[in-house]
């Protein structure tokens, strides 16, 4: 696969190749003529004082976002572990299912078990080892 992938790409290649040189022989028009074989020179700015001030400013405006992010986060991670998104009750309804023989810890035969027996709405009353109760 990766030697199409390769293969295809130097076809490609060799395409725009043929239709630059094209272009510069003004086989496209004038246009492309003009385009191809003009000179295109990059100069770097020389206001130094500007970009460093620039950048300065980006960078102060990130860290400020990074600051205000990681204060966020401080912030719900310590309301979290004091409970405050915990929901009051919760609502259970496992229907009438029965599992015959279920094998509860610290019994030693199986025993019946029948899920509706633990239907019905549960409520938090305080914390035991930090879980609710």
């Amino acid at each position: 696969d990766i030697f199409y992938d390769l293969l295809a790409l130097q076809f490609a290649q060799s395409i725009d190749d043929v239709s630059f040189n094209l272009a510069r022989k003004e086989m496209f028009g004038a246009t492309l003529f003009a385009a191809t074989n003009h000179d295109h020179m990059i100069e770097p700015s020389t206001r130094k004082n500007s970009c460093l001030r620039r950048n300065f400013l980006l960078k102060s405006i990130l860290l400020i976002n990074l600051a205000l992010m990681y204060v966020g986060l401080i912030y719900v991670t310590l309301q979290q572990r004091n409970g405050a998104y915990v929901c009051p009750s919760i609502s259970v309804n496992f229907g009438d299912e029965v599992w015959e023989e279920a094998l509860i810890h610290g019994h030693e035969r199986p025993r019946f078990l029948e899920y509706s027996y633990f239907n019905g709405i549960y409520k938090v009353e305080g914390n035991f080892n930090g879980r609710p109760r």
